[in-house]
């Protein structure tokens, strides 16, 4: 019996240790961590395998899913906030805002970037017109809406509901811009040094 109790407690806390909870954020993001402690305005969490304490407001979350499965929804709607979803709203926004984040492809905003990236540097001074032009093709595309075509992207049974599309659209423009940005400053970093370094061999050759 005495064994049997050790064999329990130790189940327990190996059980206990790995037991992991997730955050649902209104930003789009889940979070898997350990839940600490929650009172009306905040919860506190560690990061898997760390110790250190950290607090997130509960405003921020959409909900709380514990380890045992149960979801605690915290999100309230709530105008003062410009929270003007109800929660059932805000889960279809969630749900599209994901969605995108997964099966969106902004290829034709990369390709186009990533040309005018490469490209000004060799026709421009690099600092500062190639930069400024490239850092303005980024700021056009960024007040593009994305092109969604609903016939191959969203889920059959929400692709109609507006405020699932509201989500995907949001989720696809953030997703576009984060590529605008990363392709840009590859780009045209590759772009500015390749330059610098053919336009300074000619001039030795010279």
């Amino acid at each position: 019996m005495k064994y049997l109790s050790q064999l329990l407690f130790i189940l327990f806390i190996t059980i206990n240790a790995y037991s992991q909870d997730t955050l649902f954020i209104l930003g789009g993001k889940t979070k898997i961590i350990k839940v600490i402690e929650k009172n009306d305005s905040t919860l506190v969490y560690t990061q898997v395998n760390k110790t250190k304490k950290k607090i997130v407001y509960l405003h921020n979350l959409y909900s709380i899913k514990y380890a045992n499965g149960q979801e605690l929804i915290v999100y309230k709607q709530d105008t003062a906030l410009d929270f003007y979803f109800t929660p059932e709203q805000m889960n279809l926004y969630l749900v599209g805002y994901r969605d995108a984040k997964k099966t969106f492809k902004p290829l034709v905003s990369d390709i186009s970037i990533g040309v005018i990236a490469l490209v000004s540097p060799v026709f421009l001074p690099a600092f500062p017109w190639a930069g400024l032009a490239t850092g303005l093709s980024v700021g056009i595309n960024a007040a593009i809406h994305p092109h969604v075509n609903w016939e191959k992207l969203g889920r059959t049974e929400f692709k109609n509901n507006e405020v699932y599309q509201t989500g995907f659209v949001d989720g696809a423009q953030k997703k576009k811009l984060f590529h605008s940005l990363a392709i840009s400053g590859i780009g045209f970093t590759i772009s500015a040094i390749v330059t610098a370094i053919v336009l300074s061999q000619q001039a030795n050759d010279k």
